[in-house]
């Protein structure tokens, strides 16, 4: 599912609309379920961790080096994670395919997910507004707050109806690949140039950050949000392939 969203038009957009269901509270631990099957010790086990600011869940470079006495548990592709002690950083991502079967401690949870969709989910825990208003209440100090797994399953988190999250979910994963086609048409350009042709798609990111605060603070559906976004990326159409 690909959207154009710079060459849409009104007309387009009245094609997908069908009203927008009321958004409802859920609790996390209605769609996460905790995974805790034991792997290896630190000395032997393919690590795996989570970035900071919604950046995802990578291998790590010293991936066989650790403590004999350090218990690691598996985690399967598609997994959530979130890091215990960077919740305040937005450690949080999916565990991708190539990292299926790497492990990590517990400081580093996974979570099966079911009947939310993942993209969306991701989408909702990065948002500013719920990982500080949420990991105030953890323990520990300001600078080492640690948010155990039966805190963050009781979090609450709003919610549309599962075709509207597969919907969400599917139109920013395509407007993360637009981005990056598009900043790397600039880059290509600005080579090219000598540096002489300014960066175009600098905003891209930034209006995508506001695309996603008008979705959660205002809780629209999905023809709304393609009419937004039709609206914050006008500045920038001529970039539409």
């Amino acid at each position: 599912m690909f959207f154009a969203f710079g060459s849409l038009s009104h007309k387009s957009v009245k094609c997908i609309c069908w009203g927008t269901p009321a958004w409802e509270q859920r609790k996390l631990g209605d769609f996460l379920t905790l995974s805790r099957t034991p792997g290896h010790t630190g000395a032997n086990a393919k690590k795996l961790t989570v970035k900071l600011w919604g950046k995802g869940v990578v291998g790590k470079a010293d991936s066989y080096t650790g403590s004999e006495q350090t218990q690691y548990y598996v985690r399967r592709s598609g997994q959530f994670m979130y890091g215990k002690l960077d919740f305040l950083h937005a450690a949080f991502g999916i565990v991708p395919d190539k990292l299926d079967g790497y492990e990590s401690t517990l400081d580093s949870p996974a979570f099966d997910i079911a009947s939310i969709d993942s993209r969306f989910l991701l989408d909702s825990v990065t948002q500013e507004d719920f990982y500080l208003r949420h990991g105030m209440i953890a323990n520990g100090g300001r600078k080492a707050k640690r948010i155990h797994e039966d805190v963050f399953l009781s979090m609450p988190i709003l919610v549309p109806t599962e075709q509207e999250q597969t919907q969400i979910g599917a139109f920013f994963r395509s407007l993360d690949g637009l981005i990056t086609l598009h900043q790397r048409k600039q880059d290509e350009l600005h080579s090219h140039a000598f540096g002489q042709i300014p960066i175009a798609c600098a905003p891209c990111k930034t209006q995508k950050s506001k695309l996603l605060c008008g979705i959660w603070n205002d809780r629209v559906g999905f023809s709304e949000l393609v009419i937004m976004a039709s609206n914050l990326f006008s500045p920038i159409k001529h970039l539409a392939v």
